[in-house]
């Protein structure tokens, strides 16, 4: 894997710290994000969902 090196300035790299150390409150758009996929990642799955995946095989 390739990376890449960010040099920040003093000035930014205390503007990071800052947003580590004390984020910003999320905004309505990302808390109703968080909410629809939790709606769908914890949904049961559906009948013709259950006859597509054959639940036997999948490791326990």
């Amino acid at each position: 894997m390739e990376g890449e090196i960010i040099v920040l300035s003093i000035e930014d790299q205390l503007r990071v710290a800052e947003a580590l150390a004390n984020p910003p409150e999320p905004v309505a758009a990302l808390r109703r994000a968080v909410e629809r996929h939790g709606e769908i990642v914890e949904r049961p799955l559906t009948d013709a969902a259950k006859r597509t995946i054959d639940l036997t095989k999948l490791p326990t």
